[in-house]
C-alpha cells in the first residue's frame, strides 16, 4: 500500500496565494508559488519549463515501482491538479483504448477519469484527443471529438464534475487538516479550473 505524505498547510496557501495573484493580476503569478510542499503524493516532483508549461512526474500506483514519462500542463490546469491531488487522490496510467495508439497509456484520476477529459472539460458524449505527443496534456493539444459508437462511450461521461465530486469526498473523509472546509475546498477547486478555462483550446470537432 502507497504511503502518503500529506499535503501540508504551505502547499495550501501557495495554492490559493498562485490561483488568487493569477485572477487578479490577469497573468500568471510566480508559478514557484505551486512548487511548495512537493514531493507529495501522487506527485513525485515538477519542473516549470521556460515556456511556461510544466512538467510532472507522477506515481503510477498499480505500478509504484514504474518510472513514467512526465506529463507536461499548462501552469493553470496544474494549479487546478493541485488542489484537486490534496487529499490522497489515486491516480494510475490506464491503457488507452482511443485509436490509433491503443498501447498509449492515458494519466487518469479517481474511478479512471482521464485527466485530459478534466482539463478539457469534456461534455458526455464527448472524447478528447490529443494533437500530438500524449504526453501532451496542454489545452493546445488536446481537442473535443463526438464519441463513436462502442465500449468508449462507457467512459465518455465521466468528466471535470465527477472529478470535483470524487476530490470533494476523498476531502472529507482525510484526517489531514487543511485548514479550509469541505464547502471552501470545493469553491478553491471550481474558482482554479475556471481560471484554467481561460487558456486557448485546440478547435473542437462536431459529430456527424
Amino acid at each position: 500500500m502507497t504511503n502518503y505524505d500529506p499535503a501540508s498547510r504551505e502547499a495550501r496557501n501557495g495554492i490559493v496565494q498562485w490561483i488568487l495573484e493569477t485572477h487578479y493580476l490577469g497573468r500568471p503569478a510566480d508559478p514557484s508559488l505551486l512548487l511548495i510542499g512537493l514531493p507529495q503524493e501522487p506527485i513525485l516532483r515538477a519542473e516549470v519549463q521556460d515556456d511556461g508549461s510544466v512538467l510532472v512526474w507522477f506515481r503510477d500506483q498499480a505500478e509504484p515501482k514504474r518510472e513514467r514519462s512526465p506529463r507536461r500542463f499548462d501552469l493553470a490546469a496544474f494549479a487546478a491538479l493541485r488542489p484537486l491531488l490534496l487529499a490522497k487522490a489515486h491516480v494510475l496510467f490506464s491503457r488507452t483504448d482511443t485509436p490509433p495508439r491503443p498501447e498509449l497509456h492515458d494519466l487518469t484520476f479517481g474511478d479512471h477519469i482521464k485527466v485530459r477529459r478534466i482539463i478539457a472539460a469534456a461534455q458526455p458524449g464527448q472524447l478528447v484527443e490529443t494533437v500530438g505527443d500524449h504526453r501532451d496534456l496542454r489545452r493546445s493539444n488536446l481537442r473535443l471529438v463526438g464519441a463513436p459508437v462502442g465500449p468508449t462511450q462507457n467512459w465518455s461521461h465521466k468528466g471535470r464534475e465527477l472529478a470535483v465530486q470524487t476530490a470533494v469526498t476523498n476531502f472529507e473523509k482525510s484526517t489531514d487538516d487543511f485548514g479550509l472546509t469541505p464547502q471552501e475546498y470545493e469553491a478553491l477547486l471550481r474558482f482554479a479550473f475556471k481560471l484554467a478555462d481561460d487558456l486557448p483550446v485546440a478547435p473542437t470537432d462536431k459529430a456527424e
